[in-house]
């Protein structure tokens, strides 16, 4: 029976965009799970249930897929497919969550950049005429919660789901394809980048302010472009992160960096 929950969350935590589809689920089936637990239900209700919930879960990631949409709009159109304001306006929530994927593009930062949002936002309200204005506004708060990862996903692991969201949006952003993104524990550096592509991050990040969460995104996404640190890297984390020197100096004075390099020379090894 906790196979179910098990896969669902490991789905999860390995494909973060994801996670607004399959984790209303996950909770579905834990709240099966207490329910046996706290005698509620027999164990052969709840097995059907969850056997109902598996074909259930495989039916929506299939029509995600045939949808042409991305995990995360089709997970805003399910969301709103019974919407009755959207049914009363004679919207269609997938032409909707569709829409919306096409403005995001426009502003693929949203995730991080405060004014990307906001004109995100506003782009996500044309459709949305023929609503109530309090109705565009709680419409236009769900999709943008879905579509950029706040759609209420609880899990232990949900800062690292955080920081591979704002990674990607970074990657976006400086026209960088990295293979893998991983976040895990990490006790000498705050990220790494290997010459495979894989871009790792330090699980604590999270932890830390957002401005030095980019600084070693950003650090790590340009050695996809740049190998060694020399004026062009200097010159694009210049733009891209101004006032990163600061954050350079907090790097090389830090206890878990003693072996760490300036941004000088090609760092050692494969990881940089």
């Amino acid at each position: 029976m906790f196979n179910l929950v098990r896969g669902l969350q490991e789905e999860i935590d390995d494909d973060s965009a994801k996670a607004a589809l399959l984790q209303p689920l996950k909770e579905r089936a834990e709240r099966i799970l207490k329910d046996l637990e706290e005698r509620k239900t027999d164990g052969l209700a709840a097995m059907d249930l969850l056997a109902a919930l598996a074909a259930e879960k495989d039916a929506a990631v299939k029509s995600a897929q045939d949808s042409g949409l991305s995990a995360r709009a089709f997970a805003a159109a399910r969301t709103l497919r019974n919407d009755a304001a959207l049914r009363t306006a004679g919207i269609d929530p997938m032409g909707l969550a569709k829409d919306a994927e096409e403005q995001l593009a426009r502003f693929p930062n949203a995730a991080v950049n405060s004014d990307e949002q906001r004109r995100f936002r506003a782009a996500l309200y044309k459709p949305l005429l023929k609503l109530p204005q309090d109705e565009r506004a709680r419409v236009v708060d769900l999709v943008v919660k879905v579509l950029l990862g706040d759609g209420g996903v609880k899990s232990s692991l949900f800062p690292a789901q955080e920081l591979k969201r704002r990674t990607l949006g970074w990657a976006t952003r400086l026209r960088v394809n990295p293979k893998v993104i991983r976040v895990q524990e990490m006790r000498r550096k705050w990220g790494s980048c290997s010459s495979a592509g894989t871009v790792t991050l330090a699980s604590d990040l999270a932890a830390q302010d957002p401005r030095f969460q980019d600084y070693v995104i950003v650090h790590e996404l340009l050695h996809l472009r740049l190998s060694t640190h020399g004026r062009v890297f200097k010159a694009l984390m210049s733009a891209h992160v101004p006032g990163w020197q600061a954050m350079e100096r907090r790097r090389m004075r830090d206890a878990r960096n003693s072996s760490a390099e300036p941004l000088t020379g090609r760092p050692k090894g494969a990881a940089r």
